[in-house]
Order: C-alpha cells, then sequence, then structure tokens
C-alpha cells in the first residue's frame, strides 16, 4: 500500500507542499535554525544587530574578529 502511494507523482507532490522549504528564522552566518514557524518558540537564542539575525557563537566570533581588526589598524 505504502509503495503505491509514494508511486503517484500528483500524491506525492501535494504532501511535500505542507512541508517548509525555508526556516521562519535562521542564523545568517551558520545558518542554525532558530523557528521553523512563526507560532513555535525559538529553540535557541539570537542576536539581531543592523537587520542580520546571529546565534550568540557566530556574534561572539565576529565580534572578536572585528576587535581584531581594529586592532591591528590603530
Amino acid at each position: 500500500m505504502e509503495t503505491k502511494v509514494w508511486q503517484i507523482q500528483g500524491l506525492r507532490q501535494h504532501i511535500f507542499s505542507y512541508l517548509r522549504k525555508k526556516p521562519h528564522s535562521a542564523c545568517w552566518t551558520c545558518g542554525l535554525v532558530f523557528q521553523w514557524d512563526s507560532l513555535d518558540k525559538p529553540r535557541a537564542n539570537s542576536i539581531t544587530c543592523y537587520g542580520l539575525t546571529q546565534c550568540s557563537t557566530c556574534f561572539n566570533d565576529y565580534e572578536m574578529e572585528e576587535d581584531t581588526f581594529t586592532l591591528e589598524y590603530f
């Protein structure tokens, strides 16, 4: 029975149309998914700065790179 259902192309497309292709919010740098649906609770802490949403690890790494960049040139 299961093989018959998955062999029907139209039915298979209809079933997969309910799945999400993109998350509601994810880390801009590493792609860690915070929320799949806008009604769900976030699964990880996120930081939004200048329109970019990042996880705390990527944000801290970015801050360290920025600090070392400014120290090299001043």
